[in-house]
């Protein structure tokens, strides 16, 4: 599970609760910077916010226990937040695929869906065309967050489509 306490990273989650607050949260948000400064987490703490709002405590940067996402999203318990996790190609072509289909139709409760891929450095160039296609055309309710660990290069034209935010924390906002 990942900390329920946010740290460093508060400018950013701020930010983007207030785009999303005025519906102007960007359809595709790439998250990259070097691994372990905190990008899952801060996704973490914006979906706790948008999905159980009084379970979220803002001024502190924490996520409740009784907030319906204090267990880990990666689990895929809740129907409005898909995640995949790219390393060790556990992404295969189909599954972007039948991604594209299941979009196609509508969420729970015609709520906001998330799709979060978590390192997509690691998808190769025949998953990351087929995830072009599914981006090109996302509804007003889907919204997906491209984890970018920076492993590995990424595709310019992924990159392209999406809104880059990077991530350079500097020796206090680390600690």
């Amino acid at each position: 599970m990942h900390s329920k306490k946010l740290y460093g990273l508060k400018k950013h989650l701020l930010e983007l609760i207030g785009l999303f607050d005025f519906n102007k949260l960007p359809k595709i948000l790439m998250l990259s910077g070097k691994k372990g400064q905190g990008k899952f987490t801060l996704a973490h703490h914006l979906l706790s916010y948008i999905f159980d709002k009084k379970n979220y405590n803002l001024n502190i940067l924490e996520i409740n226990e009784s907030n319906m996402l204090f267990k880990n999203i990666k689990e895929n318990d809740n129907q409005n937040i898909i995640y995949y996790n790219c390393t060790d190609k556990n992404v295969k072509i189909d599954d972007i695929r039948k991604l594209r289909v299941n979009l196609q139709k509508t969420s729970i409760n015609n709520s906001n869906r998330f799709i979060i891929f978590d390192d997509v450095e690691h998808l190769n160039d025949n998953c990351i065309n087929a995830l072009l296609k599914t981006i090109e055309e996302p509804s007003d309710a889907n919204y997906f967050i491209l984890v970018n660990n920076q492993s590995q290069n990424i595709l310019d034209t992924l990159k392209s489509r999406s809104i880059e935010v990077m991530f350079f924390l500097n020796n206090s906002e680390k600690l």
